[in-house]
């Protein structure tokens, strides 16, 4: 039996086989340049900031990072640092990229997390401790540096650990009114936790997780996600709770048809990983769309095969129409997933192809993806051209 639509809670979106286990995706989209300086409104430590723009993994390039870098005063516009998987020496900006794709987490995230821990990102002349601990990761108050684990110490580590961590933290036990015990002064006194919170999503929660104290009387005033808001306002003019332009599309495996899910829903992200972790694997972010762009004008649709599970996308109005007038015992229109370019012109293809087995179809707006499935499985899949383009 095919499990029911995630579209009564979530949306999902077929792309069969089983290459996702072979292959990787990986997108460099470019972002708008770094715009600096905004005064942060008031701070609700409740809602620091949102699911979509915590997990805006595509915000930044390398290029933009590396230009953020260079107009502030500190020096890791000029540091490399060992890559954490093989100890090559890198650019922190891509270090940063690389982590913020690997986790499906926002690069800005990162850019503020560092300066909120040891003031990186303006340092003129940073100690080798703020190096080796940028992240704060591994330092619990109180245990001096004798007592941490060595494997956390180093730039490179510090980027990968914290990026892995701010991913990881209440992933799949966070829920609407879920407590998180915080302390009020925990820097100057013995951890003492006294403090329970409430934070509006996940996104803050993940946030007290990694920074569980705050510095006053009432929570968060003046504490470490006080600094992290005024920090964000400082650097970006959008400012944390911002819808962003850059919408990941996420993409998941399922494990029993072969077919593949992909939702530009964080919350249908969350609902996929928490109720059918045992069905679907989640494979981060297949690519981005930006709503921002004119170009991503035309609606695509998305229908549910109710006998095998799967999925089915059009940017064809007059497709769509054929679907529900002819299969519409099969297929549910669950509407619009999101908007697409019709054009090629400065435009980046997806490409789609149809799987002779179950009858599904494939995505993918990778070319090396696009050629292996080719050369590989012509006798499974039939490739059937540019389906729609994605403006970014």
């Amino acid at each position: 039996m095919s499990q029911p639509s995630p579209a009564e809670f979530i949306m999902r979106v077929l792309r069969p086989s089983r290459i996702a286990a072979a292959l990787v995706l990986t997108y460099a989209l470019l972002a708008p340049g770094v715009a600096l300086a905004a005064t942060a409104p008031p701070f609700v430590p409740q809602l620091i900031i949102s699911d979509e723009v915590f997990r805006a993994s595509s915000s930044l390039s390398t290029t933009d990072i590396q230009a953020f870098l260079e107009k502030q005063t500190g020096v890791l516009d000029t540091t490399l640092a060992p890559r954490h998987s093989d100890g090559t020496m890198q650019p922190v900006s891509l270090l940063i990229w690389e982590v913020s794709q690997e986790f499906s987490i926002n690069p800005k995230v990162m850019l503020v997390m560092l300066q909120k821990e040891q003031s990186l990102i303006t340092k003129t002349a940073p100690t080798q401790y703020a190096l080796d601990w940028a992240f704060g990761f591994g330092c619990p108050d109180g245990v001096p540096v004798e007592l941490r684990d060595p494997s956390y110490k180093g730039l490179g580590n510090q980027i990968w650990y914290a990026a892995r961590a701010l991913n990881s933290y209440a992933e799949t036990t966070w829920k609407p009114g879920l407590e998180r015990t915080i302390c009020t002064n925990c820097v100057t006194a013995s951890y003492t936790p006294d403090y329970h919170f409430v934070a509006q999503n996940l996104a803050t929660y993940k946030l007290y997780v990694y920074t569980p104290h705050s510095h006053g009387p009432t929570p968060d005033i003046y504490g470490g996600n006080y600094l992290f808001w005024t920090t964000y306002w400082r650097f970006f003019d959008e400012g944390p709770l911002a819808d962003p332009a850059m919408r990941p599309v996420y993409r998941f495996y399922n494990q029993k048809n072969g077919s593949h899910f992909y939702t530009v829903s964080e919350a249908e992200r969350l609902t996929v990983i928490r109720k059918w972790s045992s069905t679907y694997t989640y494979e981060g972010p297949a690519y981005s769309v930006n709503s921002a762009n004119p170009a991503n004008s035309v609606e695509l649709y998305r229908f549910y095969n109710k006998k095998s599970g799967s999925h089915f996308y059009t940017a064809s109005a007059e497709e769509r129409a054929i679907v529900n007038a002819r299969w519409s015992a099969i297929y549910t229109d669950e509407g619009v997933a999101y908007r697409v370019a019709s054009t090629s012109e400065g435009n980046t293809p997806v490409y789609r192809f149809y799987n002779n087995k179950n009858g599904s179809h494939f995505y993918t707006a990778s070319a090396d993806e696009r050629d292996v499935v080719l050369a590989q499985w012509p006798n499974v899949f039939s490739f059937e051209g540019v389906a729609y383009y994605i403006g970014q």
